[in-house]
């Protein structure tokens, strides 16, 4: 049977379009990203030092369309896969975002080791960015 990869409704053979989103019907549903979060395993990628650093690499993960989320706020009853493994400090993703998130962190690291803080640039003369 047909599906529409849109609304997700199934559909009669011989229906080519879906009449209420107007694309073309599929004959497979690619799983949704909720499916696909509950089949991944959800691992830890790095261990901030403290809550600053932690909100910093979450944007910057998530801003590369990766899932990140840090443990202490993970809790069983909300996803349906074990958070237990990572740690109350973690950063954790997917396990199929695992090596990009790294290479996401250590960049976003990288640039925020050199932005100057209030007090560098108070010495070198020059007026903080915001």
């Amino acid at each position: 049977m047909p599906y529409c990869p849109n609304c997700r409704l199934e559909y009669v053979e011989g229906v080519k379009k879906c009449p209420d989103c107007g694309v073309r019907l599929v004959m497979e549903l690619a799983p949704t990203e909720a499916e696909r979060l509950a089949q991944e395993e959800l691992v830890p990628v790095y261990y901030p030092k403290d809550e600053m650093e932690a909100k910093i690499v979450k944007a910057a993960l998530e801003a590369e369309g990766i899932y990140a989320w840090e443990a202490a706020d993970l809790t069983t009853e909300m996803f349906p896969f074990d958070v237990d493994t990572l740690g109350n400090d973690a950063i954790g993703v997917l396990e199929s975002d695992a090596e990009r998130a790294k290479k996401v962190i250590e960049k976003a690291l990288e640039l925020g080791e050199k932005m100057p803080t209030d007090e560098a640039a108070e010495v070198e003369g020059t007026p903080p960015e915001t």
